[in-house]
C-alpha cells in the first residue's frame, strides 16, 4: 500500500522529499494501560473528577520504511507504530437519587 509522497522547499531553502509505504505487521497486539483519578470536592461534596490515562503498545502494529533525500544526501529508516497514546476526562458528578435513611431533622 503506498502512501505517495510529500515535498518542501526549493528555490533558496533545503528541498525534502519523503517517500513511504506501510507495511502491516500485525493486526492484533498487547498494550498496557495505567491511569490515574484526581476527586475535587467542596463543602463536603464531590464536584469534580479528572482522570489521566496513558496506554503503551507492546507489540509493533505497523512498519513505516521511509526513504528521505535532503537536498543532494540520501537516507533511510523505519518508523515503528506500536499504538501508544495519552487520553483524559473530565467528569461533574450528579446525583440522581439518595438511598438510605433521611439525617434526622431533616
Amino acid at each position: 500500500m503506498a502512501c505517495g509522497g510529500l515535498g518542501a522547499g526549493g528555490g533558496l531553502y533545503d528541498t525534502i522529499v519523503f517517500r513511504e509505504s506501510i507495511w502491516v505487521r500485525r493486526k492484533w497486539g498487547g498494550f498496557l494501560v495505567g491511569g490515574v483519578t484526581a476527586r475535587f470536592y467542596r463543602l463536603g461534596k464531590e464536584r469534580l473528577n479528572l482522570s489521566l490515562y496513558y496506554t503503551q503498545g507492546l507489540t509493533d502494529m505497523l512498519l513505516v520504511p521511509v526513504e528521505y533525500r535532503y537536498n543532494a544526501q540520501r537516507g533511510a529508516t523505519t518508523l515503528h507504530v506500536r499504538g501508544s497514546g495519552l487520553s483524559a476526562t473530565l467528569g461533574i458528578p450528579i446525583r440522581l437519587k439518595t438511598f438510605g435513611n433521611a439525617p434526622p431533622g431533616g
